[in-house]
């Protein structure tokens, strides 16, 4: 019989889609079988925009059908690296579009750090607003413990990037409570 992993890469380039079926999930991931003989891994970390961790059973189930994105064919060492998050729209990019046409967002604040206060946007995306920018006058550590978890608040984004982060402008929170700029990020930013 050929080996099926004769001519892996002009089989299957890089950023090429194609569907599989899940054959196994594990701690770090889930491999897919493309043909026979032939499974990718799909690492935990390529499952999911939303950086926190998952299970990867939560996400996908053996036997289950998937569309998949190739990232990295190496024949020597026949692998396959897959992506699942990259056949899906980045929530990034699909919040930076709606704040162009709507810049006001509503945010829940979640929680608070030592830098400021995390909001809760839209989806999966959080923002940050830095202990300088809670108040106009005040400094931020004498006004973060006014703010409460789950309270509401308004931002204006005023400029957006991707996965660094978006600039959030905020002058009117619930409670009459004033936030001046916020910086959307990750959830799994490393500050």
């Amino acid at each position: 019989m050929d080996d099926p992993w004769q001519g892996i890469e002009a089989k299957y380039p890089l950023n090429a889609r194609f569907t599989g079926r899940v054959t196994n999930i594990t701690d770090y991931g889930a491999f897919v079988e493309l043909d026979p003989g032939i499974e990718g891994l799909i690492h935990v970390s390529e499952m999911s925009w939303d950086q926190e961790e998952h299970a990867s059973g939560k996400i996908v189930s053996t036997s289950q059908e998937v569309e998949v994105q190739v990232l990295e064919v190496d024949s020597v060492k026949r692998r396959i690296s897959l992506g699942l998050k990259q056949t899906m729209r980045n929530p990034w990019e699909v919040f930076v579009e709606k704040s162009r046409s709507a810049p006001r967002s509503k945010a829940r604040s979640r929680n608070k750090t030592e830098f400021g206060l995390l909001l809760g946007l839209e989806g999966d995306v959080d923002g940050m607003v830095h202990l300088s920018d809670l108040d106009w006058k005040l400094p931020g550590e004498q006004v973060i413990d006014n703010f409460k978890k789950g309270d509401m608040v308004t931002a204006v984004v005023l400029d957006g990037r991707c996965r660094e982060g978006a600039h959030l402008a905020r002058r009117q929170a619930a409670r009459g409570r004033s936030v001046r700029r916020a910086t959307a990020t990750s959830r799994r930013a490393r500050w």
